[in-house]
């Protein structure tokens, strides 16, 4: 059995006490720390910086995911990491963090620590947008949340293309994570949501302002699932009140036009960091759109239909 080793960034502080934690299918999240301290990584010392390293033999909380091959040079290495990708993305849609599957150490556990390793430190460093700050501290639920579409995830990896308007969305959705501009975080994730709603019928905001109200609620507090309970300056908004500014500033950007300069005061909200603008707010309402439509497929069993336009057509014909 090999093993591949991901560092859990943003977990909560007292996740520790429930692991280990099954996850099917090979995963689990584990402490990790003895096993990596006790790798050497020595031989990396002339291409990797030590800061680097640490950032592997200092984690505790980790990702794992444990497979069957003779070395780490077989393909089901790489299928590993892709697998893993996969799990990531959808456990980001559960609860947004920063964990990316670039810093990792896959290998043969053995004698208290790996033997014939490889080792990425090529870190992304993954941007959250303020709103999801308050909400980013991965707990014991939302483990147990991602132990229940695991099945799922490990079909779509491997039937991908089945269900291509679903990895459409997720590989959208992945890259605005990545994407320091925030214009371009806006704009992929829009179309992760047109990749969902859209087809040749009606697409953009001819699909999005009709049927995403009727999907995830047109008074739903896109806000609330960030904790906005105990934060002060996340007031409610609706999808109703943003849904045609989100379409709105979508085009503007993907059309290389300016954006109201109205829209760009940074007066709308004090975050926990920096002044917003109603910009920056429309973008976090994309992407709360975005996490609670997936999240909504998942629950009630849609993927078949929304891998297939007509079936989601009828399926929004079929709405009151």
């Amino acid at each position: 059995m090999l093993i591949t080793i991901v560092p859990l960034w943003d977990a909560a502080w007292d996740l520790r006490k429930d692991l280990p934690c099954d996850l099917g299918h090979g995963f689990s999240v584990r402490d990790m720390s003895t096993l990596l301290k006790s790798t050497d990584l020595s031989l990396w010392n002339r291409y990797v910086a030590e800061e680097q390293q640490r950032k592997i033999t200092e984690a505790g909380i980790c990702m794992a995911h444990e497979y069957a091959a003779e070395s780490r040079h077989d393909p089901e290495s790489e299928h590993s990491l892709r697998l893993l990708r996969f799990v990531l993305a959808h456990l980001r849609f559960i609860v947004p963090n920063r964990t990316a599957a670039d810093l990792m150490i896959q290998g043969r556990e053995e004698q208290g620590g790996l033997r014939d390793f490889r080792f990425g430190y090529e870190q992304r460093d993954l941007i959250l947008e303020d709103a999801e700050l308050s909400a980013s501290e991965i707990e014991v639920s939302d483990l147990a949340e991602l132990r229940e579409i695991m099945p799922w995830i490990v079909r779509f990896e491997e039937s991908w293309r089945d269900f291509f308007p679903l990895f459409i969305s997720l590989h959208f959705s992945e890259k605005a994570y990545a994407e320091e501009d925030p214009r371009i975080r806006n704009l992929l994730r829009v179309m992760a949501l047109e990749a969902l709603f859209a087809s040749g019928a009606a697409f953009g905001k001819q699909a999005l302002v009709p049927r995403l109200p009727k999907f995830i609620g047109s008074a739903t507090n896109l806000n609330a699932q960030y904790r906005s309970d105990w934060r002060g300056d996340l007031a409610r908004l609706t999808v109703a009140s943003v849904i045609e500014d989100v379409c709105n500033l979508r085009n503007r950007i993907a059309h290389g036009d300016s954006i109201p300069k109205a829209w760009l005061q940074a007066d709308y909200r004090r975050g926990i960091n920096y002044g917003l603008c109603y910009a920056d707010a429309l973008r976090e309402a994309a992407t709360s759109m975005l996490s609670l439509s997936w999240k909504k497929i998942l629950k009630d069993g849609l993927q078949e239909t929304f891998a297939d336009k007509s079936k989601m057509e009828t399926y929004f014909s079929s709405l009151l």
